[in-house]
Formats: C-alpha cells, sequence, structure tokens
C-alpha cells in the first residue's frame, strides 16, 4: 500500500514537469502573457515570479535592466580641468580660477589690471615662457600667470643760470608712479629761488611723482650787489628749442620792456612760459620791475592738425580751415571772384587749384593799412574772417619755429618746382597747404608759377607798396617784403 502511494506521487511530479509548456487545460502552468514580458504565471505554485534578462548572457536587455552587469558597457564621467589665474602683481581676480570644458578648453580668460602697468596677457610663467590664449588644450590642472609692461613717463628738467640740478638737466624717463627726489645746488654768489612747472616749492628739494610727462625747472637769482635801479632777467629753455635773447642772465634798466621769442626745434613744439609769462604765445614782453625768470617749455611731437570746412556765402564756395597754435587760417587759398582779380594764367583750372590773384586794393576792399593783432581788416575775405596784418603773420611763423623755418613746415610736400639746389622739400606739419600760385602783373604777364607763393598782408608800406609774405624753394617764410600795391597775390584770412 505505501509503495502504491509512493508510485502515484512521484507520477504526479513527473506530469507537472512535463505540462511546463501546456496550456490552460493543461496540470498547472500557462505561458498567457499578462502584458509583462519578463513575467509568467506559475499557477502550479500560485503566483508569478521575474525572469532574469541576463541568464542567457551580456544582451541589450540584460544591460537595460542592469546597467552595472559584468561585461556591460559602461560612460566615463567627462574629465575637466581647474585652471588658475596667477595676476603676478596685478589686482586680485575673482574667482581665481576657472573650469576647462571637456575639450581641455577655456571659454574665456579675464582681463586683470595693475597700477602703472598694461596688461601684456596669459603666459606660462612669470616672465618667458609661452603665450597663453583661448585656444590652449590643457591635459591637467593648471596655472597661467599675467605679464605686464611698465608704463612710462618723461621728467624734463631745467636749470636757470646760477645753479645745477642733481638729476642734471635733460629728460629722464621713469616708471609710471616713480616718486623722484630733485634738488637744486645754487652756485656761488647765488641763491636758489623755487621751482616753476611740476612744483613751484621755494625747497632747494623737491619730490615728484611721475603720473604724467612732466617739466620741472629751478630759478636761482644772484645775490644782489647791484644798485636797485638795475635787475637781471633770467632765461631759460626746456629740451626742443632756444630762445631769443638766449639762455642766460642779462641786466636790464627798471622799466625796460624786453621781448623773448621762443623757437621750437623741429619734432617739438612750444607749449608756454613759466615763471615770469605763463603765456601760451612764443613771443612775450617783459617789464623789468624787478629781478625775473622766464623758462620757455617745449613738448615733443607736432600734434596733428585738425581741418575742417566752412562756407563762403557771399558765393557758396567751401574751404578748409586748420587751428595753427592761436590762430585758425585758411586751409588753401580765397578763390573769390571780384573785380580787381585774376586767375594765373587767365586758366580756371588754376583758380580751383592755387586761388585768384588779387591786387592790393582789392584785397583791402577800402579799408585802410593796419599793423595791429588781428588786423581787424575784413577786406575781400568772407563774413567772420579777416585779412591778416604782418604781425600775425610773425604770430604764425613763431609758433612754428620762426621766419627760417616756416617755409618748408607750411608748404607741401608736392606741386613746387625744384628750381635749385638749395630746394627744401614741404612737410606741411600744421595743415596750412602752402601752394606755388605765382604772381600777376598789372600788364596781364605772370611769372614763378610752380615756384612761388605770395600773400598779401594789411601793413602798408611807403609811397606805392604794401606788404606780403613769400615762400619760394628755401626753407624760410619772408617777414614782410614789400611790393608794388598793383601786383597780383594770393590771400589767405585769418578767422576773427
Amino acid at each position: 500500500m505505501k509503495k502504491s502511494i509512493l508510485f502515484t506521487a512521484v507520477m504526479a511530479v513527473a506530469v507537472a514537469l512535463l505540462c511546463v509548456t501546456c496550456d490552460d487545460n493543461g496540470l498547472g502552468k500557462s505561458d498567457k502573457n499578462d502584458g509583462d514580458a519578463n513575467r509568467f504565471i506559475d499557477k502550479f505554485h500560485g503566483g508569478d515570479k521575474p525572469i532574469d534578462p541576463c541568464v542567457g548572457g551580456v544582451s541589450t536587455e540584460c544591460c537595460n535592466a542592469q546597467p552595472n552587469y559584468h561585461g556591460c558597457p559602461t560612460n566615463p564621467t567627462p574629465t575637466t580641468y581647474t585652471i588658475t589665474f596667477n595676476v603676478n602683481g596685478g589686482n586680485a581676480l575673482t574667482p581665481n580660477t576657472a573650469t576647462t570644458d571637456t575639450n581641455g578648453k577655456l571659454a574665456s580668460l579675464p582681463t586683470p589690471t595693475r597700477s602703472g602697468h598694461t596688461f601684456k596677457g596669459w603666459w606660462t610663467a612669470t616672465t618667458g615662457g609661452d603665450s597663453v590664449t583661448i585656444n590652449k588644450e590643457y591635459s591637467a590642472n593648471n596655472t597661467i600667470f599675467a605679464q605686464w609692461i611698465a608704463i612710462t613717463y618723461t621728467l624734463t628738467i631745467a636749470a636757470t643760470a646760477g645753479g645745477s640740478v642733481s638729476p642734471s638737466v635733460g629728460a629722464h624717463t621713469y616708471d609710471a608712479g616713480a616718486f623722484i627726489s630733485v634738488t637744486a645746488n645754487a652756485n656761488s654768489g647765488y641763491t636758489f629761488k623755487n621751482w616753476s612747472g611740476a612744483s613751484t616749492s621755494t625747497n632747494a628739494t623737491v619730490n615728484i611723482t611721475m603720473d604724467g610727462n612732466k617739466t620741472l625747472t629751478a630759478n636761482f637769482q644772484q645775490n644782489n650787489t647791484q644798485p636797485t635801479t638795475r635787475c637781471t632777467l633770467w632765461i631759460a629753455a626746456t629740451a626742443g628749442g632756444s630762445v631769443s635773447p638766449f639762455v642766460g642772465g642779462r641786466i636790464y634798466d627798471v622799466g625796460d620792456l624786453v621781448t623773448v621769442t621762443a623757437n621750437a626745434d623741429y619734432g617739438y613744439t612750444f607749449k608756454n612760459w613759466s615763471g615770469a609769462s605763463t603765456s601760451t604765445n612764443a613771443t612775450v614782453n617783459i617789464t623789468m620791475d624787478r629781478t625775473k625768470t622766464l623758462t620757455a617749455n617745449f613738448q615733443s611731437g607736432i600734434p596733428t592738425p585738425t581741418i575742417t570746412t566752412f562756407v563762403d556765402s557771399r558765393d557758396g564756395k567751401t574751404y578748409k580751415k586748420v587751428s595753427i597754435g592761436t590762430q585758425t587760417w585758411m586751409g588753401e587759398n580765397l578763390n573769390y571772384d571780384t573785380i580787381g582779380s585774376v586767375c594765373f594764367g587767365s586758366s580756371a583750372n588754376n583758380c580751383a587749384k592755387y586761388g585768384r590773384l588779387y591786387n592790393w586794393t582789392t584785397a583791402m576792399n577800402g579799408a585802410s593799412s593796419s599793423s595791429l593783432s588781428p588786423s581787424g581788416v575784413q577786406g575781400v575775405c568772407p563774413a567772420g574772417w579777416h585779412l591778416p596784418s604782418n604781425a600775425e603773420w610773425k604770430t604764425l611763423a613763431d609758433y612754428i619755429g620762426g621766419w627760417s623755418k616756416a617755409g618748408t613746415r607750411l608748404k607741401t610736400s608736392v606741386d613746387w618746382f625744384i628750381s635749385s639746389i638749395t630746394y627744401k622739400e614741404g612737410t606741411d606739419d600744421y595743415g596750412f597747404s602752402a601752394l606755388p600760385g605765382g604772381y600777376g602783373k598789372s600788364d596781364g604777364s605772370f611769372s614763378v608759377s610752380l615756384s612761388y607763393g605770395v600773400w598779401w598782408n594789411t601793413t602798408e608800406g611807403a609811397d606805392n607798396f604794401a606788404g606780403a609774405q613769400q615762400i619760394g624753394s628755401e626753407e624760410g617764410l619772408s617777414n614782410s617784403l614789400f611790393h608794388d600795391k598793383t601786383d597780383l597775390y594770393s590771400i589767405r584770412c585769418v578767422a576773427d
């Protein structure tokens, strides 16, 4: 009986195992899908269980279900690097680091600042090394360094007669922000008076902070050993020019009026006077009521001329104008058609290029002679402009370095005929653009086209003569030369 029961149980188990794939009419299991591809109905055990998708090995289904399963591919974490900015003496950056992208590059580089310096760029070392740009690829954390270029300024030191200075007279270059000590030492028989320019102290030693280009003059005075009816004018000049009377001390009677003129070297301009005058005019008059010092200050470089235009309301013609020192001049010759004026060679093309030629009576338009500055004579000039006197031409010449050099500096570099071995090519440094318009005669003849330019002024001479300025092939601009009033010359007008 026991053997029969055991046999029956064993057979039941065998039948159950054989019916794993049976349908609902089987002994206990259905493979009917209930919507979950990874589960089956185990009716024999009265519930459902998950199927392990990795039983058959690595597959897409396996790795989707179990990403960390052995053999499934992994996605590495993207690598970035930290770059530290060393400002190398500059002002601190916040933040002072940046992180690269996954390609090892920075999106941008900061621009630090440092007093007295210009930022040169980012480099791989504090000095030397390689330049760093945003195109650099990093493969590890790194530090890059700011490099700098120091800003420099010039201190020009001068001294009047009667002493010396330390550092010596001349131009000295220092880093921006430098603190410079300068000492004046009086010669025997002289006393240090004061400084002018960057300091007005009466102390013999002064400290100058270099926050710009500066000039500094030590002024000395002779000990009082002369009668009170006489006094001394001490004249000095900084680098870049000369003075007339020349540098040194001169004794004058009390009440004398002394004229002093500053002449800039080529490549420099006169800036101003210091001491007995602070005028910006190159020529000054000093009244000698006591011992005085006077220093001419020059500066390097010729300012780029600012050229604008204006319209003559009488005929609608447009002219250039340019400011030179304290004056504003027409930047080309007048071309106003009126009785008493002609074109050189009777050619309209010459009028268009060189302007018209006028006799003096037409130029003055009935006004009387004038030696004033400004002349006060409108003459044939447009409204708001006037014909210059010889004194106004002298103001122009003084500003650009004197009569002897003015011709070269005012005339154009082209259109002049090279007529002699003394010819000096024009540089037109100030935008005046003087051209060789030649001149005409009352008999209808013309002369010296391409060789000379001649311009009337308002200053009358003896008999039937009047003053005019002339530029030829040489360097100079003539002081007033007197010509027959019936001659025909060019005209330049000056703004009122």
